[in-house]
């Protein structure tokens, strides 16, 4: 098997998480190489062996896979300076938000493989949700390389890129949904005047929102038929549900979601 060595141009907390999983997958540290603008971020890296480059050219031209890892605002400047670079025969990662196979080739100023990845941040505990699709470059074995590495840390789903931007909102900013409703569960909880150490009850809840989707994970029924099963008929469910419903719940989050997707168009502009 050919020895593959992978660069990060950009060295944050999702990058942090997939490095990780590189490691897992067997890569030895000295063929990561890493670079950021931020020393102070590379530095904890250094100490454990990774190759840490003087600048995103030098981390490329190392690489036989670049992982672009920077925010999308950045890539304009980023492709135009790694386009001076040796880039024959490398394939592209690119975890921007937004940012779509053909907007890496135009700014590199050539055409290159690309594969776009859209994690989450629930992959930093191995528990991700990763969105994952390439231009007609990408070799078979490269991108069966970086889906492996993706499934290591969590599930995987292979999408046509022109449903990237879409799978951003279900996914990629969807943890925040989560966060905020467990917030409001704490707060309200707070409201009604239990007063449990702050640690214990968010634990609780966590563990609610936890069970449940493993509850769904692993049952035959459907999301409508998982939510009569809970509702008993003039139990203490059914108003509460009966309430969220009323009050717009599935429409606004619809509406948020959509807010995602427009977002993410406009970064890819």
């Amino acid at each position: 098997m050919k020895k593959v060595k992978i660069a990060f141009i950009g060295v944050g907390n999702m990058a942090s998480a997939i490095i990780g999983g590189v490691a897992e997958d067997g890569i030895s540290h000295s063929d990561v190489i890493l670079f950021d603008r931020h020393p102070v971020k590379t530095a904890p890296f250094k100490t454990q062996g990774y190759t840490v480059a003087s600048s995103a050219v030098d981390a490329a031209e190392q690489a036989d896979i670049i992982v672009l890892a920077t925010q999308p605002q950045s890539f304009p400047e980023l492709l135009s300076e790694l386009g001076t670079a040796q880039l024959d025969g490398k394939c592209f990662v690119s975890i921007a938000a937004g940012i779509k196979t053909e907007t890496v080739c135009s700014g590199l100023g050539k055409e290159v493989p690309v594969i776009r990845v859209m994690p989450n941040a629930p992959l930093r505990i191995g528990k991700g949700a990763t969105a994952v699709t390439r231009n007609s470059s990408v070799s078979e074995a490269d991108f069966r390389l970086i889906c492996r590495i993706f499934s290591r840390m969590g599930e995987i789903i292979i999408l046509p890129e022109d449903k990237m931007n879409e799978i951003i909102s279900v996914t990629g900013s969807s943890p925040a949904y989560v966060y905020l409703f467990i917030k409001s569960i704490i707060d309200a909880a707070r409201e009604q005047g239990i007063e449990a150490d702050e640690h214990q009850l968010r634990n609780i809840v966590c563990r609610t929102v936890i069970g449940s989707a493993e509850l769904m994970m692993h049952s035959d029924l459907t999301a409508e038929q998982l939510l009569d099963a809970v509702q008993t008929p003039g139990g203490t469910t059914e108003p509460a549900v009966q309430t969220l419903i009323k009050r717009g719940m599935p429409e606004i989050i619809a509406e948020a979601m959509k807010a995602c997707t427009d977002r993410a168009y406009e970064l890819g502009k």
